[in-house]
């Protein structure tokens, strides 16, 4: 169980050194350790790709996981960047949140693409997911206001993103439930669903800290420490996951 130790200390060190620097307005400083930390949970991840080639023949679908999987998290990173570069070259700052979206929603994209050809669906995912994706979207347009809050230009790209965040959610839910009773089943789609649930839950938090209106109350320094356990949380257990793969003996 050793490779579980990077997935607790990293976080707690990005913990220690991040949130202060990001709650102090230190924008440089906190990006150059938040890329850090986005490269170890992508590193975490190809290790767990090498652990699998070592321990025997991966089986065709941990394949394709591994590989979407990684993908997106590259996505992810790349997304990390484009935001927080919004808040240090302001005059550029809705192209660079425009970037961030785009890189998030596509590293969702590559997440849903890997579960779509490597799971085993039932046939309820597909139709469930998306209709919770259109739930989601929704519930963005109809709060926004009794929320206080102000999507101003980005409020089409919030709600797409929040369609492709809801569905992709789902689908590693419903392939849990759905092997669930299979003895000797893999504990993979379990752990991925967690750690997309808890991507849902650092973009609501995150949507406070851009769209609230009330500045004082979005800058709140538990909102910035809420943010970075449920995302570096989300990205840390989807790569752990993918220790969970089922793989056979050599």
């Amino acid at each position: 169980m050793y490779w579980l130790i990077p997935a607790i200390l990293l976080p707690l060190l990005g913990l220690m050194l991040y949130v202060p620097r990001r709650i102090a307005g230190k924008m440089r400083s906190a990006l150059l350790i938040k890329c850090a930390l986005s490269a170890g949970f992508i590193l975490y991840a190809l290790t767990a790709a090498v652990r699998a080639a070592q321990m025997g023949a991966m089986i065709p679908w941990t394949i394709g996981i591994m590989l979407f999987t990684t993908a997106g998290m590259v996505f992810g990173l790349l997304g990390d960047v484009w935001l927080d570069l919004k808040d240090i070259h302001l005059e550029s700052q809705q192209f660079y949140m425009f970037c961030g979206f785009t890189c998030f929603a596509i590293c969702h994209i590559f997440f849903i693409i890997g579960m779509l050809l490597n799971y085993d669906l039932p046939v309820w995912a597909i139709p469930v997911a998306i209709a919770v994706g259109l739930l989601v979207g929704a519930f963005n347009i109809i709060t926004e206001g009794p929320m206080n809050m102000d999507f101003s230009v980005y409020k089409w790209i919030v709600v797409a993103y929040a369609f492709v965040i809801g569905f992709a959610t789902v689908l590693p839910v419903a392939y849990a439930i759905s092997i669930w009773g299979i003895p000797g089943h893999s504990w993979q789609p379990a752990v991925f669903a967690i750690g997309m649930i808890l991507f849902l839950a650092s973009d609501l938090v995150l949507s406070q800290i851009y769209f609230q209106r009330d500045r004082e109350k979005a800058n709140r320094s538990v909102n910035f420490v809420l943010n970075y356990l449920f995302y570096f949380g989300a990205q840390y257990t989807l790569a752990l996951s993918l220790f969970f793969l089922p793989i056979p003996s050599a």
